[in-house]
């Protein structure tokens, strides 16, 4: 009853649902619910398919900063996006860095993303843009549309199963697994 009347009364109940709704986001963040899950963990191994940056986006981020134990192992096949992932956690020995793409069978495969420059040339972008990257680029056109689609790159890269990966970093047990491949996962 008492939230009824709130929402009803013009700027209280704009302001009371702008709080839930934050509430709400808040409650639900991913950050928030694996801190929940993990927060306690020591010693965790971590691995990271479609690492992008190790930050933008990332709601592990906060947490493998603030439990200096936790190990992870990054995989991002995009060039420009490796090489910031790798300047983002240089010089700790806690982290590893694959330049791969996880598939069924190792091969070069093409890969597609939005090109670094995209910014530049179109700076009203939101952020996730250099989050898109696909084997399949209708799933860029499908978020890039219109004007962005002169900016999709097309690379060759080197794709191969987790567990080869795995294998060649000498990973003997996995705590967290984080998957964030466009569709192809």
């Amino acid at each position: 009853m008492l939230h009824q009347f709130l929402h009803s009364l013009p700027v209280v109940g704009r302001a009371f649902a702008r709080l839930s709704n934050w509430q709400y986001r808040w409650r639900n963040h991913p950050t928030r619910l694996l801190r929940q899950a993990l927060g306690g963990s020591r010693d965790l191994f971590i691995v990271e398919i479609g690492s992008n940056d190790g930050k933008s986006g990332d709601p592990l981020y906060p947490l493998i900063q603030s439990n200096r134990s936790w190990q992870v192992l990054f995989i991002e096949p995009v060039p420009f996006l490796f090489e910031r992932l790798k300047r983002n956690f240089q010089g700790d020995p806690r982290f590893r860095f694959e330049q791969v793409a996880i598939a069924e069978e190792k091969r070069t495969m093409p890969f597609y993303y939005a090109a670094e420059n995209t910014r530049r040339e179109m700076p009203e972008l939101p952020d996730f843009y250099e989050q898109l990257g696909s084997f399949y680029r209708a799933n860029l056109e499908r978020h890039l549309k219109g004007p962005l689609d002169r900016f999709i790159v097309e690379v060759p890269v080197e794709a191969m199963p987790l567990a080869a990966v795995l294998e060649r970093q000498r990973v003997q047990q996995i705590d967290v697994l984080l998957i964030d491949t466009e569709g192809y996962d």
